[in-house]
């Protein structure tokens, strides 16, 4: 019996994640004004509960031209005033083992989440800086922290760790080499969790979705009958 350890970090970015927080016509001329990003050290203390979510999740605030994380604008002459773009990574091992069944091999494969497990980090970009006082009830900073609240929600992660842990084990037969079997079962298992990551991802990119048509990309509040919690279950 042969067995093998290998260790991944992998990342996938969406292409379309995004937060719009308000709009303005194309064609206006584009103001290439100053760009930085935004200290918490710069900042009045936030209110506890996006205190909470700051500890929670990994955000940096930047604006201008320069920092702008993509060139990305909306259809229909829309262009972009704020803008969160989310990144998840994710980490896997996994254990191989070779054993025979009469005169054939097979290779087990064992998946495993590393350390890491899955992890989300956020670029929240504005074209302008808010203004620094009365940061945290800006209406378009709200609007993209409620798209952060999305992304960084942990039953993401633990929705991912069952679903990879219901997947976790690999058996392939061939008679190849054992080189063979250890290429072949890494690609299965890559395939296997980056298919459960997509799920996750495909999750999120609905509610971000969701949360800017319900807002009109945060022109207005959200309905009266429903709430961000309401979106987090998927029932807005």
């Amino acid at each position: 019996m042969r067995m093998s350890n290998r260790r991944f970090r992998l990342a996938w970015i969406p292409t379309w994640m995004l937060g719009l927080g308000a709009i303005c016509l194309a064609g206006l001329p584009i103001a290439r004004a100053q760009s930085g990003t935004i200290l918490l050290s710069e900042l009045p203390p936030p209110p506890v509960a996006i205190a909470e979510l700051l500890k929670q999740a990994d955000i940096r605030f930047c604006y201008g031209w320069q920092e702008k994380p993509s060139s990305m604008t909306m259809p229909s002459g829309r262009r972009l005033d704020a803008l969160t773009v989310y990144k998840m990574k994710y980490d896997f091992r996994t254990q191989n083992r070779l054993q025979r069944r009469g005169s054939r091999q097979q290779m087990v494969t064992t998946i495993r989440l590393g350390r890491t497990g899955l992890t989300c980090g956020h670029v929240v970009w504005f074209r302008d800086l808010p203004n620094r006082e009365t940061f945290w009830t800006n209406w378009l900073v709200l609007h993209e922290l409620d798209h952060v609240r999305i992304s960084s929600d942990p039953r993401h992660e633990k929705q991912f760790r069952k679903r990879l842990s219901e997947n976790a084990v690999l058996v392939q037969q061939s008679g190849g080499s054992v080189s063979t079997f250890n290429g072949q079962s890494q690609q299965s298992a890559k395939g296997r969790v980056e298919a459960v990551f997509r799920e996750i991802t495909t999750l999120v990119d609905i509610r971000y979705k969701e949360l800017d048509r319900l807002t009109d990309h945060g022109l207005r509040a959200l309905p009266k009958d429903t709430t961000l919690d309401a979106i987090l279950n998927g029932s807005p």
